[in-house]
């Protein structure tokens, strides 16, 4: 996590400081600390929080939404319809429908989530 933690880092404004939000996967685990740099703060979730999770809301939204509303005759079309939600996901110009999600600040972007 060290390295992640440094690349993030690395992505930061001058001046500025991001918050990484950690949920209760094994490598957020509190036995390997990792070494956080000065721009950065950890923000740990309470157990059994998905609502808290931004990355929750948009693996909602796409369970919902995209692959989940169709059929695929093979497990390569799966994979297409995967990657083209993913990539959609990703977009950053115009309006994106999980700009607007409840769950999600006004002040938050898509960008930061993914």
């Amino acid at each position: 996590m060290s390295l992640r933690l440094e690349e993030i880092s690395s992505q930061v404004a001058p001046s500025a400081v991001a918050a990484v939000v950690c949920d209760g996967a094994g490598w957020h685990a509190k036995g390997r600390e990792p070494k956080v740099p000065d721009n950065i703060v950890l923000v740990t979730l309470p157990p059994y929080s998905p609502e808290l999770n931004p990355m929750e809301i948009v693996w909602q939204y796409l369970r919902g939404n995209k692959p989940s509303a169709g059929t695929w005759d093979s497990y390569d079309e799966i994979l297409v319809a995967c990657a083209n939600a993913w990539h959609w996901v990703g977009q950053r110009s115009g309006p994106h429908p999980l700009h607007r999600h409840p769950r999600l600040s006004s002040g938050q972007s898509l960008g930061l989530l993914v």
